[in-house]
């Protein structure tokens, strides 16, 4: 289009409010004073204003403006109907100089498919006005155009009246009237357009006919002409098939072209039978009326296999009055063509694309161009051929190039031609050209020479280096891309460089020029040689032909074989394209439009063929090559399509080589060129990037992109835009809009549209912004701010909780780690199960169909989803697979999940922070802040403070819609770690109340940290917060949370608050959730049963085992079958059957740590059930499986029991598994290995083996120290419930006769043998602790020894003793002193100092003494006759008393260790055993009750509840129970 085009002077804005407001709308200058425009632009009314409105030229400089008034007779209102709304007005004055009429035409010659431009003065640019591009769609009604907005700003009030510019018709078709709004205003492709086409307007205003053509037939033969390679009749129809050389449309002459055969043909065709066969019946189904679409038939086969003249065969067979035609070599030829009419006479036309790739480029040929061809009438045919090789690289290709090329390729009917002959064609071959051997090679190869062309050009580099320079040159400028012939002057311009490269020894001069262009130009075979002269089809352009500087201008093209020659040549690095070449290319030297070659060069022709090498380069993996070319594009085709073009490819390689920046100005630049089939592909690039930081833009960019006139790239927008609907937590509609791309049957956009699905569906089970946040609660062990890859695949901690002393005990331990593990794994975040499943397959499948950028998203996808669950092996190895050849949207997301991987295992942790850092460095909008987010994690997990806030920073202040606020959780918990809570409450609070989706995660967090702060009130706010936010994942999240800390915090004996935790654990376990859901049951399991609500208890543990989750299912399995262990009687027949099918059940477990876990416990059953050697199989099998943690657990458990045993070679062997234990890693289990292993080596006299385990010292200690550490190793085996053991270190403490800890000792060696009923050794061992006057030892001391005392019938001594504790008023043994006083009296017959006793025992207020003293009390009264006082005392009822606080820790918080006070919970019951043994029944209870309400660190809760089941129980029966309470499995 020429400048008058581009800058039409008949063009006008016109105003209402004066000379110098802004403009309502737009005219045409349609005569010398006459302007043309829109009724409504002018005024609403019936009839035309009185006053004149004010006209401006757009593009002719001019001072003032001009007013103009309506014509009369030239007023013409709209009407419903869609008619009118025509003003035709008259200038006040003459038009400015320069100012001429529009070239007004008719729409009778066809306006469909055509392109339009327009302009117009929308409300933002009222002074200034933008343009408008688009495409002709149809004729709406009798007197309107539909238009197709596809780039610039989208019509809308200000664009009225404006001139439609039709370019392909060459005139003015209308002015635009309408629109209908459907979009975003001012984004291109939001509306659709009408125009009041010419012939209206030349009805409403007669006069305008002397203005109005018809399409100048001369215009457009000329206009078809340019874009043709093969040039029209003399009658300007397109030839006919049967009219045409196949020289002279790409077939390759042959060493036969030009001899004539007896029946007077030229190098008879040899007729392929199984490619022609196919071909025939691809074309017969492609002419009937039966398809719909597009109708391309592809012939693809290796190089010179004979494709061209196969196809050419076929149509002259088939199809030989066809007419023919052939595109120029431009790739937008094909484009242009479909919009035009032509000129067939009637008949079918067919579509000559040799050499198809070279049209699969940007702005080349695309589905849009098939289906204008598809929708003449006939429907046009396209035949087109191409090598596989081509084929196959355009397949792998994964740029946008790859996209349209794969999206036409599969909407082709393709035939492949082989290279060799069958036996059949061989024998057809001989005949027709005897003497040749078409066995060893094609026969297109055999008829080409290709042999003798190889042989000439390789042996040419030292018998004619000049031949051989002048022939490179002209072939690897055609493997640059520029297929046309090569001008003399570019050619001698590329010969002086190649030869003076290879042979700089040599002159590079004409005289060797002209020399090396005569030796290539020498036929090697009949007419074939390596170079022929241009034999141009077209009348040349008088500039080609005129003459200029240096050598003749002549244009010479390389025989075809050769490029594709030196191409399959890949292992020879002498036969790439140099690097010297690519740059003359950059500089415009092997253009024949170079500026430096002559007058005829134009910026278009260096434009156009720079884009083609940088397309070329990018095929070729020459990357700088390519952006160096796109960005000369765009310096050189300042406004034209292909810097649009190159502004967006630019953009697409910036991005993927990581200068973001760079990419997104480029796209920017795409997005304002106005070009309409760039402006929607740069709206879905830019959307894309912006979605990281700009979420409003994005939507609306993408937005405009879905209304796009291109179907593929609509579909890709509605993908990305579901990515953005992902972020926004808006699933149901992400869903929605997928589910719409893969109904739409695009398998280009298909597999991204599955990658994107799969991706969602990983999003909603384990949240990618989470994927390494840290969790950390009022359950949690801490905070936890990466999660750490285990040290082995089966190292998982092992659950809570055994019904015996030592497995309770260590218990405590080892259950914190898996139950965290399974709580902070993204795996339980699953909305189900089941879609984590469907992505898997769907990320599977989209890898399967091999896309070449969806298969390696996919790829990368599912191993970041296999680092999510822990599949590490698999992880790496796809990732590390993705990595290998990574596209160029890939590697960030395979880079940062590989190396998130890394950083969380024990090895190549280094590795993996420099894969994270090289992402952070690249900037990349996306990942650059998941990388530093997981780096910050990283080094915060390792304390590396001032690292780990730097990182975070970095995502922090990146913006992204995720990970920003993901890092600043992993900043709040750090603030937290430093005691800067303040800070971390104020993090928190920021990002709960902003609008990332996770949200309620920050609420959640939030509530841990005020309820770790003591701020209940405050903490109870933010969890129900979360809770009331109904979000999938963290409302129910939120009501564990807030239960567990109500839990610490509640009275157990008020039902509301039982009820309030209770309930949300009951509402969590509903929610539906996998994870979370089956969790909440398994915790409300545990809490029941700890109220001693039983049967809920299991019914909530079988609903968490019903779950089958893999952690929490197999968890409940076990802590029910230790709840149903405490109500097994062991000497009934099968009484462990349930307990142990519930374990049976759990060795099947999917982790390793809990099926060991399980298998430990079952044997310490089998042993109680009496099956000893299948109970140690079962613990050596546990040993075996080499689980930490788990397998030590088994370890301790075996060695236990084999030093209970008898076998005299069981010592040893225990001493070797406690120190595998012992070693193992740092738990409650290596402690116990050490004390035990410490004690048997004492046993065996090895003290100094026995010190060094025994105390935490690494040197030398004194003896006081010593004794202290024996002490509290003594007390721990007490825990542990290791009697034997522990008294053996309480004997050795005391031998040693350090006064206050022996004293202790003492105390704590007599109350055991009290419970042991060795009562003579208790009171030798308790009067020596009452003797060494410890003020800490003598009062239990003393209470003690009184019991003893007694129970050996020595009142006296006994009441001696216990007489100064009841004379002490603080002393805590008082009121146990004062009753035993009591019963003393009673036995003694002082039946009056007995009831003083227990006056004062009811006095002191202790409610469990109180309670059995009321009982005791009262059968003396009754004994007594004291009646009026017994009715006193029975007033009062005996269940009255109140029950002590519970000081349980809340469920999971570890309980501290060792315990300093020696009220223990096992110590509590062996008070119990011993109230028991002296028949003090309601002590004894006193001591159970107050044992269940500690602390269960040391697990005595199953005996306490066997010693109550025992008194619960008739008189008779009591010795027995006792004796099984006791007899409990180790």
């Amino acid at each position: 289009m020429s400048l008058g085009r581009e800058q039409p002077p008949w063009l006008v804005s016109i105003r209402r409010e004066g000379a110098d407001g802004p403009a309502h709308g737009v005219g045409v200058l349609c005569g010398p004073r006459h302007v043309l425009t829109c009724a409504h632009v002018i005024g609403r009314a019936a009839q035309p204003p009185d006053g004149p409105v004010w006209v401006r030229f757009q593009h002719v400089r001019h001072e003032e403006a001009i007013g103009a008034t309506v014509l009369p007779g030239g007023w013409h209102p709209a009407a419903e109907s869609r008619t009118g709304d025509v003003a035709v007005l008259e200038l006040a004055g003459d038009p400015p100089s320069g100012a001429r009429p529009a070239p007004l035409c008719t729409t009778a010659d066809g306006i469909w498919n055509h392109r339009f431009r327009a302009y117009g003065y929308p409300k933002r640019h009222a002074h200034g006005g933008v343009p408008v591009r688009g495409e002709i769609v149809d004729h709406a009604g009798e007197e309107w155009l539909l238009l197709e907005p596809r780039a610039g700003w989208a019509p809308e009030a200000g664009f009225s009246g404006a001139p439609v510019w039709d370019e392909d018709g060459d005139g003015v078709v209308g002015i635009l009237n309408a629109r209908e709004r459907s979009g975003d205003t001012g984004v291109s492709g939001s509306g659709t357009a009408y125009a009041i086409k010419t012939e209206a307007l030349l009805r409403y205003w007669p006069p305008l006919a002397g203005q109005v053509r018809a399409q100048a037939e001369d215009r457009l033969r000329a206009r078809l002409e340019s874009r043709l390679a093969l040039p029209l009749t003399v009658s300007g129809d397109l030839p006919s098939v049967g009219e045409v050389d196949p020289y002279h449309i790409g077939v390759t002459p042959s060493t036969y072209s030009g001899r004539r055969t007896e029946d007077g043909r030229v190098d008879p065709y040899v007729q392929r039978q199984g490619p022609d066969a196919l071909l025939e019946e691809a074309l017969d189904t492609m002419l009937s009326d039966a398809p719909e679409g597009v109708r391309l038939l592809l012939l693809a086969g290796p190089s010179k296999s004979g494709k061209s003249r196969t196809l050419f065969e076929l149509l002259r067979r088939r199809m030989p009055r066809a007419r023919l035609l052939v595109p120029a070599a431009d790739r937008t030829a094909p484009g242009d063509l479909s919009r035009l009419r032509l000129p067939a006479g009637g008949d079918r036309v067919v579509v000559w694309l040799d050499e198809l790739d070279h049209y699969l480029r940007p702005g080349g040929l695309d589905v849009q161009v098939l289906e204008r061809f598809a929708r003449q009438d006939p429907p046009v045919v396209v035949v087109a051929s191409m090598t596989s090789i081509q084929r196959q690289a355009l397949f792998d290709r994964a740029d946008d190039q790859g996209r349209v090329a794969r999206s036409v390729l599969r909407r082709a009917r393709q035939v492949e031609l082989p290279q060799r002959l069958t036996d059949e064609e061989l024998e057809a071959a001989a005949r027709h050209y005897p003497g040749e051997d078409f066995a060893a090679r094609g026969i297109g190869q055999v008829l080409v020479a290709a042999p003798e062309l190889e042989r000439r050009l390789t042996d040419g580099f030292d018998s004619c280096p000049a031949g051989w320079a002048v022939t490179r040159a002209a072939t690897d400028r055609r493997r640059m891309g520029l297929r046309g012939a090569v001008p003399e002057d570019v050619l001698f311009r590329l010969f002086r460089a190649y030869l003076s490269d290879a042979h700089p020894s040599l002159d590079a001069d004409e005289a060797a020029f002209r020399a090396g262009l005569a030796w290539a130009r020498e036929p090697v075979a009949g007419q074939i040689a390596l170079l022929h002269p241009d034999r141009p089809l077209v009348r040349p352009d008088p500039e080609d032909i005129a003459p200029a500087d240096g050598p003749a201008q002549r244009s010479y093209a390389v025989f075809p074989y050769v490029p594709d020659y030196l191409d399959a040549r890949t292992e020879d690095p002498g036969a790439a394209v140099p690097d010297f070449a690519w740059q003359i290319a950059l500089n415009g030297g092997a253009s024949g439009g170079a500026d430096r070659s002559g007058p005829r060069a134009t910026a278009g022709a260096l434009s156009n063929d720079l884009l083609t090498v940088a397309v070329t380069a990018v095929a070729r993996n020459e990357f700088e090559v390519a952006v160096a070319a796109l960005r000369r594009v765009r310096q050189v085709g300042e406004d034209s399509d292909d810097a649009a073009w190159a502004a967006v490819m630019l953009g697409q390689l910036e991005l993927a080589g990581g200068e973001f920046a760079r990419g997104v100005e480029s796209l920017e630049a795409a997005l304002g060129s106005g070009v309409p089939d760039v402006v929607p592909l740069a709206q879905v690039e830019l959307g894309g990037v912006l979605i990281a930081s700009d979420l409003a833009r994005a939507g609306r960019l993408l937005r405009a992109a879905m209304d796009c006139g291109n179907p593929q790239l609509a579909l890709m927008a509605r993908v990305s835009y579901s990515g953005l609907l992902i972020l926004q937590g808006r699933h149901e509609r992400a869903l929605s809009l997928l589910e719409e791309v893969l109904a739409a049957g695009d398998d280009e956009v298909a597999g991204l549209a599955q990658a994107r699905l799969g991706g969602m569906l990983v999003g909603e089970g384990a949240p990618a912004s989470l994927g390494g946040a840290p969790r950390q609660g009022p359950a949690a062990g801490g905070p936890e701010l990466l999660r750490t890859r285990p040290a082995g695949a089966d190292d998982l901690p092992v659950p809570e909780a055994a019904p015996w002393v030592l497995s309770r005990t260590m218990d405590a331990s080892v259950t914190a780690p898996i139950a965290e593990l399974a709580r902070t794994n993204m795996s339980w975040l699953l909305v189900n199960q089941g879609k984590l499943d469907q992505a898997e397959r769907l990320l599977r499948e989209v890898m399967a169909n091999g896309h070449p950028l969806a298969a390696p998203l996919a790829r990368a996808g599912l191993g970041d989803l296999f680092v999510e669950c822990d599949r590490w092996d698999e992880a790496r190895e796809l990732l590390e697979g993705a990595l290998d050849d990574p596209a160029p949207p890939v590697w960030p997301l395979a880079q940062v999940a590989l190396g998130r991987l890394l950083v969380s295992g024990d090895t190549d942790q280094e590795r993996g922070a420099e894969l994270l850092r090289e992402v952070v460095r690249s900037g990349h909008p996306a990942h650059a802040p998941r990388a530093a987010h997981v780096l910050g994690s990283w080094h915060a997990t390792h304390q590396r403070v001032e690292r780990a806030e730097y990182r975070l920073d970095q995502a922090v202040g990146s913006g992204h819609p995720d990970w920003a606020p993901a890092a600043q959780l992993v900043l709040a918990q750090l603030a937290a770690r430093q005691g800067d809570t303040d800070r971390a409450r104020r993090i928190l609070t920021e990002v709960a109340d902003g609008p990332w989706p996770n949200a309620p995660y920050a609420m959640d967090q939030l509530g841990d940290l005020l309820a770790e702060l003591g701020r209940y009130d405050e903490a109870e706010a933010a969890y129900r917060r979360a809770v009331d936010s109904g979000h999938e994942h963290w409302s129910p999240l939120a009501r564990i949370d807030l239960a567990l800390m109500l839990v610490g915090t509640a009275d157990p004996d008020d039902p509301d608050d039982v009820a309030a935790f209770t309930g949300l654990l009951a509402e969590a376990a509903d929610s539906g959730h996998p994870g979370q859901g089956p969790r909440a049951q398994e915790l409300l399991g545990e809490l029941l049963a700890l109220l001693e609500r039983y049967e809920e208890a299991e019914a909530a543990y079988r609903r968490a085992i019903d779950s089958g989750h893999e952690h929490w299912s197999p968890l409940a399995r076990i802590h029910l079958a230790l709840m149903l262990s405490d109500f097994v009687d062991a000497e009934a027949p099968r009484g462990f059957a349930a307990v142990a099918d519930l374990l049976v059940e759990s060795m099947g477990a999917p982790h390793p740590a809990l099926a060991t876990w399980a298998r430990a416990l079952l044997g310490q059953v089998r042993v109680a059930e009496g099956d000893r050697p299948e109970g140690l199989r079962l613990m050596r099998s546990a040993v075996a499986a080499d689980v930490p943690l788990s397998s030590d657990a088994a370890r301790l458990f075996l060695a236990t029991e084999l030093l209970a045993g008898d076998e005299e070679a069981a010592e040893p062997e225990a001493a070797e598994l406690l120190e595998q234990a012992a070693r193992g890693e740092a738990s409650d289990i290596s402690e116990a290995a050490r004390t035990l292993l410490g004690t048997l080596r004492l046993r065996q006299g090895d003290h100094p083996a026995a010190r060094r385990l025994l105390t935490d010292a690494s040197g030398a200690v004194t003896e006081e120290a010593l004794a202290g550490s024996y002490l509290d190793r003594g007390e721990y085996l007490l825990e542990l419930g290791r009697i034997d053991l522990a008294a053996e270190l309480l004997r050795t403490v005391l031998d040693m006769n350090v006064r206050d800890t022996s004293a202790r000792a003492g105390l704590l060696l007599g109350m055991t043998r009290l419970a042991q009923r060795s009562l003579g050794e208790a009171r030798e061992l308790l009067a020596a602790a009452v003797a060494s006057g410890n003020p800490a030892v003598e009062p239990p001391a003393r209470r003690y020894l009184g019991s003893t005392l007694a129970q050996l019938g020595r009142p006296e001594e006994a009441e001696e003793t216990l007489l100064p504790l009841a004379a002490a008023e603080d002393a805590p043994e008082r009121p146990q002193a004062l009753l035993l006083l009591a019963r003393l009296a009673v036995v003694t017959g002082r039946h009056g100092a007995a009831s003083e006793r227990f006056e004062q025992v009811l006095a002191a207020g202790h409610p469990d003494t109180e309670d059995e003293a009321r009982l005791a009390y009262a059968q003396l009264l009754r004994e007594t006759g004291r009646w009026d006082r017994l009715a006193e005392l029975l007033s009062v009822p005996v269940d009255a008393r109140p029950v002590p606080q519970d000081t349980r820790p809340a469920l999971g918080s570890p309980a501290p260790h060792p315990v300093a006070p020696v009220l223990t919970s096992l110590v509590l019951t062996l008070l119990g055993d011993i109230a028991s043994c002296e028949q003090g029944w309601h002590e004894a209870r006193h001591w159970y009750h107050r044992a269940l309400d500690a602390a269960d660190q040391d697990r005595a809760h199953a005996r306490a509840r066997a010693g109550l089941d025992a008194l619960s129980r008739p008189p008779l029966s009591r010795g027995a129970a006792g004796r099984r309470a006791g007899g409990r499995p180790r």
